[in-house]
């Protein structure tokens, strides 16, 4: 059995989250998940732990930015008018982890080869709400998401394995 690490290593997501834009959050998520991921995988997959790992921490991620997000605003808002050369300082941990775990759940259902329509209306969804709090084009921050789907996608290997909401709905009745 393989550790979190080791077993998201495996199926190639560190080429895409260990890196340095990401390392820390790779390392914070690895460490949380670490217990939860060797305690269900000793009756479940551990590619649809995974996926159920990423769809709770997305749940949890959204929350936690949405509470903070109004805070976030009047933070930037003051900074901008008053300390604009240190406006791109600013960094929210909430932001960084949304993104983080975006990437990571939209590579898993890539991975899995998961109904593409799902995978792009959380990436809009997930653009919408950090563009709406700091700067940037919803479409570019979605089409980066996206990214990740199709490299999780092209990442998988050749199987005759169930497609999109067939492997959906067998991972649901597996629950």
């Amino acid at each position: 059995m393989n550790t979190l690490e080791q077993f998201l290593t495996q199926i190639g997501m560190n080429q895409l989250l260990s890196s340095q834009t990401y390392l820390a959050q790779w390392q914070s998520f690895c460490a949380r998940h670490h217990s939860l991921f060797e305690i269900v995988t000793a009756d479940k997959p551990e590619l649809d732990v995974a996926l159920g790992l990423f769809t709770k921490a997305h749940i949890e991620a959204i929350t936690q930015f949405e509470a903070q997000s109004q805070a976030a605003k009047g933070v930037i808002f003051a900074i901008e008018n008053n300390l604009a050369e240190h406006k791109n300082a600013f960094q929210l941990d909430a932001a960084d982890e949304l993104e983080f775990v975006t990437h990571g759940w939209l590579y898993l259902q890539g991975y899995l080869a998961m109904d593409f329509s799902l995978a792009n209306d959380h990436a809009h969804q997930t653009a919408h709400m950090l563009t709406q709090t700091f700067s940037g084009n919803p479409q570019e921050k979605r089409s980066m998401f996206l990214s990740s789907y199709y490299i999780g996608k092209e990442r998988r290997p050749a199987t005759n394995s169930p497609k999109g909401l067939a492997r959906l709905v067998q991972w649901l009745k597996s629950l």
